[in-house]
């Protein structure tokens, strides 16, 4: 910026932008102070009639003539766009007229009339009317230098003033038109300043808005790849662990059986970071849906207890549950995630002693504990266990200890269901993580679907043993390892690639099925549900179904929970499914038919 002219580069795009804005944000108050100013003129022609009786007409004319038509001018051309970008010329031009005015008046006044009351009116002139019409420092420079030399050459040539009046005249004129040009520096000098800074934080605020966008894009596109990737990578993942529970149950004791079990415990620790990182991912895209329902909490812990009792029994852990006999009104599927990573949690970082659950009621909320017997969580990490993939005491990324990333899905997924996370932790003594959820309002029995648990158990064996199942896939690995899966099992299995050709295959059988196996995802555009409606409606009957998917869209998946099938995420492992299927078949019955 030049530090005389006040500009930036002369024709610069950055003189025409700081010029539009001074322009915007000047142009409206210029305006209202030259029309006070016009008022103001014509407002002198009273006080002319009181002490210039004699020449007041002539005054009038300059100030109602001349004076005031060009301040109306300028007024007028700031309104139409063409002549906008030249308002500061025609602003300087109604000042350069206002003191040509008055001076032109001198010669007309009487005596010495004029020494002693034109200074006043030029001096406020000059003094005030820079910084009032907003004119640019240099333009006032011009004007307001070209008014005081016109005044001190019609004051000495035509007037003959003598030279004394001339120096007290060029004096008092002198400081205060410098003391006018001053303030007009100032305000141009200010207002570039603040342009420069409000420019640069509008760069800023574009520049954040467009990496924000960036952001919100790369992790939308994320969300789409996991969506998208997530069927694909689930398809080996589901036929590997089949494959791998089958051998385990086929091969005797000894050195191969051993060697499965090695293969079956890592595909398990696979399948448990590939979950954890997908409900992450889900938790973050928002793509969880939340269905609150009332909720059985003694449901909820035999679910818990055979899952994980196993786990604290094989550590030398106690788990125990307390006060569960209750019921809340909350997501199932979620809140059990929640718990049973808060015990999962627990068990991994307790040597010895006991893992509780335990519920108490404060009013209308159940607060549910999760208490150990551990070490404790020192006070200035207890805010960092929350974080993805941060363990205490696991520098060396022991598998066995977790992957770190539970904890994050337990507090996300709190977050979700709006029910408030807590921690107590003293060193030596142990952790409780609380949270609070509210109790159900109605003493209806709960409409929910146990989630099966892990355990094999002889009743799940019989139960599925005999039936008949149409397996629909649209990847034959997974039709192959499923076939060999359900006929380990003492099933008869026939398997299709879409809801067509399990229709044509039914035909040559004289059994109707006793349960379908459908994955969401099929060629062709069809779904699992189309393919269920097909074979249900060519045996006439409404077989029970499980729909299978690999899928991360909550949206969805709405209308497998709307229809009432059970939902499955691959991968799943050969015991999950099959008390699944036992599950199914019990609540609906066999609908074999021969």
């Amino acid at each position: 910026m030049n530090p005389f002219t006040l500009s930036f580069e002369p024709d610069s795009e950055l003189e025409r932008e700081f010029f539009a804005d001074y322009t915007a944000r000047s142009l409206r108050f210029v305006r209202v102070t030259l029309l006070l100013a016009i008022g103001v003129t014509l407002a002198f022609v009273h006080w002319d009639q009181l002490l210039f009786p004699e020449v007041a007409g002539r005054l009038f004319a300059i100030r109602a003539g001349v004076i005031s038509p060009v301040i109306a001018l300028v007024v007028a051309s700031t309104f139409s766009r063409r002549l906008q970008p030249w308002w500061q010329l025609g602003v300087a031009l109604a000042l350069a007229t206002a003191l040509g005015g008055l001076v032109a008046m001198m010669p007309i006044l009487p005596g010495d009339t004029a020494q002693t009351h034109i200074f006043p009116g030029i001096q406020l002139v000059l003094m005030f009317a820079f910084a009032a019409f907003k004119l640019r420092f240099v333009h006032a420079l011009v004007v307001s230098n070209a008014g005081v030399l016109l005044y001190l050459f019609v004051a000495a040539v035509v007037m003959e003033f003598p030279l004394p009046a001339l120096q007290n005249a060029g004096y008092f004129l002198g400081w205060f038109v410098w003391s006018g040009l001053l303030t007009s520096y100032l305000l141009e000098r200010f207002s570039r300043q603040d342009f420069l800074q409000r420019r640069e934080n509008a760069l800023l605020m574009r520049r954040l808005d467009e990496e924000r966008a960036t952001a919100i894009e790369a992790n939308a596109s994320k969300t789409r790849f996991l969506a998208a990737a997530s069927h694909d990578l689930r398809q080996p993942m589901q036929t590997v662990g089949l494959l791998v529970d089958i051998l385990r149950e086929e091969l005797p004791p000894g050195g191969a059986r051993g060697l499965t079990e090695r293969i079956h415990q890592a595909t398990r620790a696979m399948e448990s970071l590939f979950d954890g990182l997908l409900d992450v991912s889900q938790l973050d895209a928002g793509s969880v849906q939340v269905t609150r329902e009332v909720v059985s909490l003694r449901r909820i812990a035999s679910s818990l207890q055979a899952r994980y009792e196993p786990l604290a029994e094989r550590k030398g852990l106690v788990l125990c549950f307390e006060g569960v006999d209750r019921r809340l009104e909350t997501d199932p599927v979620l809140l059990e995630r929640i718990l049973g990573n808060l015990i999962d949690n627990a068990i991994k970082y307790t040597d010895q002693g006991r893992v509780t659950l335990r519920a108490t009621i404060e009013g209308r909320i159940a607060r549910l504990e999760v208490a150990d017997t551990g070490e404790g969580i020192a006070p200035e990490l207890q805010d960092r266990i929350f974080e993805e993939f941060f363990q205490i005491g696991n520098p060396e990324r022991d598998r066995s200890k977790g992957l770190g990333i539970g904890l994050a899905i337990v507090r996300r997924t709190a977050g979700l269901l709006g029910h408030p996370l807590a921690l107590r932790s003293t060193l030596g003594v142990g952790s409780v993580f609380s949270i609070d959820v509210p109790l159900a309002r109605t003493s209806v029995h709960p409409l929910i679907a146990r989630t099966p648990d892990e355990a094999e158990s002889a009743a799940d064996a019989e139960a599925v043993r005999g039936l008949f199942v149409v397996v629909i896939d649209d990847e034959q690995a997974i039709r192959e390892s499923m076939e060999i899966v359900l006929e380990a099992w003492g099933c008869h299995a026939l398997c299709a690639g879409g809801g067509l050709e399990a229709v044509e295959a039914l035909a040559s059988h004289l059994r109707t099925p006793d349960l379908i196996l459908s994955d969401y995802r099929l060629r062709g555009g069809e779904n699992g549900l189309d393919a269920i409606a097909r074979v249900r409606k060519a045996s006439g009957l409404d077989v029970p179904a499980i729909v299978l998917t690999g899928d991360l869209d909550g949206a969805e998946l709405d209308g497998v929970r709307e229809a009432g099938f059970p939902l499955a995420r691959k991968p799943l492992h050969g015991t999950f499914l099959r008390s699944l299927i036992a599950e199914t078949i019990r609540r609906h019955g066999s609908a074999a038919r021969v």
